[in-house]
């Protein structure tokens, strides 16, 4: 028994390139079999977009604002107030650059529907044009002959496009879902990080074991 586990340890273990080997036979076997069970993490890949996205972004803000609030501290002023100053502050920052951005954008569409009108009567003008041309009665002689596979294509593409339409619509849904609880979940992250980020080194050090505590 003692000589085959000799053995066995010469042959695989003190082998480098037959543990090399192994390993990456094993890694290889995790990630084929990780891409035929997928879907099971593929709601679990949706939590942490969704809370990532938050997170993230708070800590950044947390960053930035943090020596702020510390600022504002030193200045006698109580931490919860100042995070609502600077809360107000933003607020007010952001009605400003509305406040200017909206109109611009009001007057592009305005002056889009005004300027519609003058596009269509010329696309209707080159319109009528073409059909009065030698070119669109070929184009039409050889549409009624190949009518059938026209339609047999359009119907195809269609499916196609109708298809990537859905497809599309769910993914421009889930974005818009993930950056609206990107915008109403990180304001409150932030909050409370501003508010208790100090105590959060030492709330994540009591949850590790005792050994691996650093000293």
């Amino acid at each position: 028994m003692k000589g085959s586990l000799t053995k066995f340890k010469q042959l695989f273990i003190d082998n480098k390139f037959v543990l090399g080997l192994l390993i990456f036979l094993l890694v290889a076997l995790d990630i084929y079999v990780l891409t035929k069970i997928s879907f099971i993490f593929d709601p679990l890949m949706v939590i942490l977009k969704t809370v990532a996205a938050p997170i993230v972004l708070a800590g950044i803000s947390y960053y930035l604002f943090n020596p702020v609030i510390d600022w504002l501290e030193k200045k006698k002023w109580k931490r919860g107030w100042a995070i609502a100053l600077l809360y107000v502050v933003i607020i007010g920052l952001i009605i400003l650059l509305f406040s200017f951005v909206i109109p611009a954008v009001k007057d592009q569409i305005v002056s889009l529907f005004k300027t519609f009108p003058g596009y269509w009567d010329q696309i209707t003008q080159k319109f009528n044009e073409f059909s009065q041309s030698s070119l669109f009665d070929q184009l039409k002689d050889k549409l009624s002959t190949n009518m059938s596979d026209i339609m047999k294509t359009l119907s195809e593409k269609g499916t196609s496009v109708l298809n990537s339409a859905i497809t599309s619509v769910g993914s421009i849904v889930g974005t818009v879902t993930e950056v609206v609880l990107a915008i109403v979940t990180t304001p409150l992250v932030l909050f409370y990080l501003l508010k208790d980020g100090k105590k959060l080194p030492d709330f994540l050090l009591k949850m590790l074991p005792v050994n691996g505590r650093a000293h």
